[in-house]
């Protein structure tokens, strides 16, 4: 049992209203005016059971020029088109306008319905047949049906919905996708019922009771009801007409253009676009160049936003080529790769091109870069993983959310996970609370900077273990948030490039090294420790007679020191050397065997020493858990 919407397209009073009146006994003009003037200005929808279990929902739309923004935001969710040709008139303008607007958007399968058979001669019948039978094969290079019917005799109806039913049968199964998408092309108020929105699902489902988001908004409001072709249910599917009655908007607003969405799918809305364009080629229907920065209005689902054109590959776009450019709108957009859009002119309004949009939210392009032109070659015809390493790589720090590649590119994480696992040009970071993804050429490229900066920097400073961690997050790494920076330091840790001792982040193979100079100092900071062990020189008059007040190297070379485990810093001040203090423990250790506890004073009695200088060594023996504190004295710790 297959299900598709069907729109109709064709020129100003061919009878598209009056065919679909006959094939399901709705009349899709709503409108007084619409009655009043014998041609559709709104989109008009109706349903109706086929052969085999199939149902179709038509979507009616208005021929006349004036009305084809209207045709446009109806065309949004075709899966079927049946264009409508007047036997009395044959190939019209807006006949020719429909079908490039079908056409672009990528709607493939369809049939035309020759109507006012009864009006006209079997000869002129067989003519206008061939014509369009002709006309078709040369949009898509295939045959289409082609059937002659009268809507007010009723002949050719029957063969026309066996055609029907055959074509929705043979429609490929769709992705049914996660998330709701919908763009709005309805909106209306029922008295005791309120707000209601109405569209076609391009992905996801809805149900009574779910919380729904509405785009570019985001407002969030919760589902009443549910209804399909007039009847209440508990779910609507992807390629379903719907009707959502929705509680917290009222008509006034919520607009035809918005998009429904699963809350948070498409997060960032963006006035950034890039795109392939076509602009069309029509002897008929002549279309001028485009040139670079031209306004035009740009349809994307039921949305009508002005924009310019920024043409990234030539200075103009002629009629029958193809490039790429960047939109940029005037107002946020909701879009995913891979969306249709239609562009005309911005005055006076008429259809040129259209194409796929490429990457949205993209970061500002300059013309004929090689680099972008890359990047949109590979959105355009490359493979998966192709196209997610284009997406990391469009990122202003290089890293993609995974999830978020994922909604984008329309796939599902896991399929994705597995490409960035096994493949060559993406790499997956992070863990399971979150996932990144990152080109693999980003990320060689990351390792050789890290790699010269962390060598620059311990060439600098040779006696350093490393640099700090958040010097290095500055210094490198200031365009990435701390999640992604910490994502990509445990990264760069498992491929063996950095070592990270807590704060400090060093080269895998680094260890601190001093240079010859540097070795003099240090012997002669340990030599003036060791003048008077017990009562060692002050450090500040260390620094000022060895360092001449340098503060930096006397630090570093102090800092050293005590990570080697030559110098004890007990205080600002004062630094024991380790020989000294090994000295001291073993004097100490001695007196409490034959006295079990000892007091500050005969600690500075026995090292000959100050309390200035006992005082912080006996805190920091207790610190080391050599000795413990209880009171005035101290006692031996059970193991020394």
């Amino acid at each position: 049992m297959g299900y598709a919407v069907v729109g109709t397209a064709g020129h100003v009073d061919h009878g598209k209203t009056e065919l679909v009146k006959a094939l399901t006994g709705i009349d899709t003009d709503r409108l007084l005016e619409e009655k009043r003037r014998g041609i559709s200005i709104e989109l008009g929808f109706a349903f109706m059971n086929l052969p085999g279990g199939h149902t179709a929902a038509f979507i009616d739309v208005p021929g006349h020029e004036k009305f084809i923004r209207q045709m446009i935001a109806g065309a949004g969710g075709m899966e079927v088109f049946m264009l409508v040709v007047a036997a009395d008139e044959g190939i019209m303008p807006q006949t020719m306008e429909h079908m490039d607007i079908i056409n672009i958007l990528g709607i493939r399968h369809g049939l035309c319905a020759v109507t006012k058979a009864d009006l006209v001669s079997s000869k002129r019948l067989e003519v206008v047949v061939n014509e369009v039978k002709e006309y078709l094969y040369d949009i898509y290079k295939k045959e289409f049906p082609v059937i002659s019917v009268s809507a007010k005799t009723g002949s050719g109806l029957n063969d026309l919905i066996i055609e029907l039913a055959k074509i929705i049968e043979g429609l490929p199964q769709r992705d049914p996708g996660l998330y709701l998408r919908m763009p709005v092309d309805r909106v209306f108020t029922k008295k005791g019922v309120g707000t209601v929105i109405a569209g076609t699902i391009w992905s996801g489902s809805v149900g009574p009771g779910d919380i729904v988001e509405i785009i570019p908004s985001k407002a969030s409001v919760r589902v009443k009801n549910v209804q399909v072709h007039g009847r209440d249910v508990s779910k609507a599917y992807r390629g379903q007409r719907a009707a959502l009655n929705i509680t917290g908007l009222s008509k006034e607003e919520v607009k035809r253009g918005v998009t429904v969405q699963t809350p948070g799918y498409i997060e960032e809305l963006s006035t950034l676009m890039d795109g392939e364009l076509t602009l069309l080629e029509d002897d008929k229907r002549p279309i001028k160049p485009i040139k670079n920065m031209e306004r035009v209005r740009f349809y994307h689902g039921t949305a009508e936003i002005f924009g310019r054109v920024v043409l990234l590959d030539r200075d103009m776009l002629k009629p029958g080529e193809k490039g790429y450019v960047q939109f940029l709108l005037e107002s946020p957009l909701a879009a995913l790769p891979s969306d249709r859009y239609i562009i005309r002119t911005y005055s006076p309004q008429v259809t040129i091109g259209g194409g796929a949009i490429l990457l949205p939210g993209a970061p500002r392009r300059k013309r004929y870069d090689e680099f972008s032109l890359k990047i949109l070659k590979a959105l355009h015809r490359g493979s998966l993983e192709e196209k997610a390493e284009a997406l990391a790589v469009s990122t202003p720090h290089g890293l993609v959310d995974l999830d978020r590649a994922a909604k984008q590119l329309g796939v599902d994480g896991e399929l994705l996970r597995k490409k960035a696992c096994s493949g060559e040009k993406i790499r997956l970071l992070g863990s399971e609370k979150r996932e990144f993804l990152m080109a693999q050429t980003s990320f060689l490229k990351l390792v050789k900077k890290v790699k010269k900066e962390l060598s620059d920097y311990h060439k600098t400073f040779p006696l350093r273990a490393g640099i700090p961690k958040e010097e290095l997050h500055t210094l490198l790494f200031k365009k990435y948030g701390d999640n992604e920076y910490n994502v990509l330091l445990k990264e760069l840790e498992r491929e063996g490039i950095v070592k990270i001792d807590r704060y400090i982040i060093s080269l895998k193979e680094h260890e601190p090294f001093p240079t010859a100079k540097q070795l003099k100092k240090i012997k002669q900071v340990e030599e003036k420790l060791l003048e008077n062990p017990f009562k060692p020189v002050p450090w500040p008059v260390i620094k000022r007679e060895i360092f001449y007040f340098k503060r930096e190297e006397g630090e570093e070379i102090i800092n050293y020191l005590e990570r080697m485990g030559r110098v004890v810093r007990v205080s600002e001040e004062i630094c024991f050397h380790r020989d000294a203090v090994e000295k001291a423990k073993e004097i100490i250790k001695k007196f409490l065997k034959d006295h079990n506890a000892i007091t500050v004073g005969e600690a500075r009695d026995l090292l000959v020493s100050s309390r200035k200088y006992v005082v912080p060594l006996l805190e920091y023996l207790d610190r080391e858990g050599f000795t413990k504190r209880v009171g005035d004295v101290r006692y031996l710790n059970k193991g020394n």
